[in-house]
């Protein structure tokens, strides 16, 4: 004769800036273990305490209490999951590369964020490209589709502007150069992107 044990147990996670080791559920159908959770790197907990959360019965993670926050310099991820590196000039200057210009304000004044156009479809911006050959057209592909969603049509430099904020590497690098010459090349999406 042998003997089988189940259990139902709550998976390790990162939620909320937070990770939580995997953790057995209760034996009653309505309990909730509480879990502390750990910051993940570079955030902190947010008001001092430790993140919590609640593995219930089904093994299924509930009721968050507390969280985590970024520090400095960081921000989260899509799921806030993890806290990332923000890639600002400023950081890329403290690597130790100096651009050969400060480059302008990227987008005019008189610019608002897209509205959805006649569709009703939005698109975001295409994620970074860091000037690698093998994704430039596919990069230049999703900004081009980006610019046609929305409306109004940005203008030249409105267009110039969303592709430099998607750029970092030698991408940007090349990028402080372009927005450092003529200042009527700025408002030629096209040629700014052929080149």
């Amino acid at each position: 004769m042998g003997v089988s044990i189940f259990y139902r147990r709550c998976p390790a996670t990162n939620r909320y800036l937070a990770s939580y080791p995997a953790t057995p559920s209760g034996a009653e159908p309505t309990s909730l273990v509480p879990v502390s959770g750990t910051c993940v790197p570079h955030s902190q907990a947010q008001g001092g305490s430790a993140p919590r959360m609640h593995c219930n019965a089904e093994g299924e993670w509930m009721v968050p209490v507390g969280g985590c926050i970024c520090e400095e310099g960081y921000e989260p991820n899509q799921n806030r999951s993890a806290c990332l590196a923000l890639q600002t000039m400023e950081r890329w200057e403290r690597r130790g590369v100096t651009p050969a210009s400060p480059p302008a304000q990227p987008v005019s004044p008189s610019f608002t964020p897209p509205s959805p156009g006649p569709s009703g479809i939005r698109l975001a911006l295409p994620r970074e490209f860091d000037g690698t050959e093998a994704g430039c057209q596919g990069f230049l592909l999703q900004l081009e589709l980006y610019l046609a969603t929305v409306y109004p049509a940005p203008s030249g430099r409105e267009s110039v502007a969303a592709l430099v904020s998607c750029l970092s590497g030698k991408a940007l690098e090349w990028a402080n150069t372009v927005w450092g010459e003529e200042e009527e090349v700025l408002d030629h999406f096209k040629d700014v992107s052929s080149t």
